[in-house]
């Protein structure tokens, strides 16, 4: 197809971009600011503060920024080796520059695209239809999902043409920037390609060392001891929220209970989430690695491999769909009719209001999830017979044993002090006309809640914060390494405390812990 009739084709997501840029001119610093903000507090070695969401919020508020609540715990501490050049601009400005970047790069990769690998003309024109809320979500929020498709693509464009070095490269930053993007190591390995295998390896090791220059080894510490287990059960913000739309939020609501945030769970096993978390991942990877394995079109597997990564995280997001073009685009070669049937089920996925379903009973809470499950079977019906029963069996069982170590039952002398959910993040508590008071944060700012629970006092006798754990009289009183603020002695009987645990990093609540002659020798243990 000629230059100027491919031009045409474009103009559509074109004018998307000119739209969306100018819809976010007005739109809140969102997510951007959690990048700008925590990227500056890890550049100059602050890094606890990019972590610590007052902290992190109130430098976004002095930046003249209001109407946000963001956390940086989603982030590794690479992406501030990515956005330290925006730093010399100012917030508003860098947003604005960063999304500007994002569309011309999205726009050159897609032309590369189209050409070397011959994507029929209709499906570029529809490609803006199909992705039109992920691009403008992703335009609004100041997200970088847009750069991590460029990447992800021009690093299958450099490893199609055998550019090891470059392929590398490209990869490399995609996984350190977002880590998903490790499925690549097994893609590779299963396909017995293990000198580009060794060179993605290399560059990973290279920019990690950049990553040490620009924001030091404490940064990588904190985040990969207390940041990526969290994120591995899913406790970035509301643990138990179906606006992830993953398989994995599915059955912790069917499965687990939270006092606060999953009260009336259908049938409380963690046993049972374990072992059907355990099977849908070996039901996912099973068909997949074969695909690999025996699969002739590695674009195909390629995109496989990037749905089913996606489909087992625990963690998802409406602007991170726009990825999905890949598996898209990689069905073109399967003809016409096939390929319309799936720019339905990702448009319709990509379309569906998630807020909206969060009135339904759990199962009827999930349809994105569905979608993207029908779309993935559809892919996988092309590649014939990838059925195997033993090592589906064999994939379950591994996962399992990894998995149930982190659900199985703990002695936990502590409870919620609140009885419903109102604010998902506490930063502080004190006692006002005789009754308890919090003070929380939101979007909309912050506040001061009165609990109704009356107090005589509220003192800090006795009590001491070492190690991130609580002591009573020297007695220690937790084992838990949820971050821990601020206990306190309610009435000589009970001991307040924030804590985190199984929530997001940082997303505080207050906890209580009885005091009495079974909890004090239980602690002593």
């Amino acid at each position: 197809m000629p230059a100027k009739t491919r031009f045409l084709f474009f103009l559509p997501l074109l004018l998307l971009f000119g739209y969306g840029i100018k819809r976010s001119l007005s739109a809140p610093g969102s997510d951007f600011s959690a990048y700008y903000a925590g990227s500056r507090e890890i550049v100059h070695g602050r890094y606890p503060n990019a972590y610590h969401l007052r902290t992190l919020n109130s430098a976004i508020l002095a930046d003249g920024y209001s109407g946000n609540f963001v956390s940086y715990g989603p982030f590794p501490p690479f992406t501030a080796v990515i956005f330290a050049p925006l730093l010399f601009f100012s917030m508003g400005l860098a947003k604005l520059v960063f999304n500007i970047i994002s569309c011309l790069l999205f726009l050159l990769t897609l032309w590369r695209c189209s050409r070397i690998l011959a994507i029929p003309p209709w499906l570029l024109l529809v490609t803006p239809v199909v992705f039109f809320i992920p691009i403008l979500n992703n335009l609004g929020f100041g997200q970088a999902y847009l750069i991590l498709c460029c990447l992800l693509l021009e690093g299958w464009l450099a490893y199609r043409e055998q550019k090891m070095g470059a392929a590398a490269l490209f990869w490399g930053l995609a996984i350190l920037f977002k880590l998903t993007p490790a499925f690549l190591f097994l893609f590779l390995l299963l396909r017995r390609k293990y000198r580009q295998l060794f060179f993605l390896a290399a560059a990973c090791g290279i920019l990690f060392g950049i990553s040490l220059g620009v924001t030091g080894i404490g940064a990588w510490k904190f985040y990969v001891a207390d940041i990526l287990p969290k994120m591995g059960r899913g406790e970035l913000n509301d643990s138990f929220t179906f606006i992830f739309q993953s398989a994995f939020m599915l059955l912790k609501r069917v499965f687990l209970y939270d006092g606060l945030l999953n009260q009336h769970p259908l049938y409380y096993s963690p046993y049972g989430f374990v072992l059907s978390m355990a099977l849908f991942k070996a039901l996912v990877l099973a068909p997949v690695i074969l695909v690999t394995v025996r699969g002739r079109d590695e674009f195909f597997v390629f995109g496989v491999w990037l749905l089913a990564s996606m489909l087992i995280s625990p963690n998802g997001s409406s602007y991170s769909l726009v990825v999905l073009l890949i598996p898209l685009w990689a069905l073109a070669p399967a003809g016409r009719v096939k390929t319309a049937v799936a720019v339905v089920l990702v448009g319709v996925a990509c379309a569906v209001a998630v807020s909206r379903w969060g009135g339904y009973p759990v199962w009827g809470q999930f349809p994105r999830l569905y979608l993207l499950l029908a779309f993935f079977g559809f892919l996988l019906a092309q590649a014939g017979r990838i059925w195997n029963g033993w090592l589906i069996l064999g994939l379950a069982a591994g996962f399992f044993g990894l998995d149930v170590r982190n659900y199985l039952p703990v002695k936990d002398n502590s409870s919620y002090v609140l009885s419903k959910e109102e604010h998902l993040y506490i930063y502080d508590y004190g006692v006002k006309d005789h009754r308890l008071v919090y003070f929380y944060q939101d979007d909309r700012g912050q506040g001061e809640k009165d609990t109704g629970i009356p107090v005589g006092a509220l003192t800090d006798d006795s009590l001491q914060m070492r190690d991130n754990q609580i002591y009573y009289k020297g007695m220690r009183m937790t084992v838990s390494p949820d971050w821990k603020e601020k206990a306190m002695l309610l009435d000589g009987g009970t001991i307040l405390y924030l804590s985190d645990k199984n929530r997001g990093s940082g997303f505080y609540t207050l906890r209580q812990i009885r005091i009495n002659d079974a909890a004090v020798r239980g602690a002593s243990r």
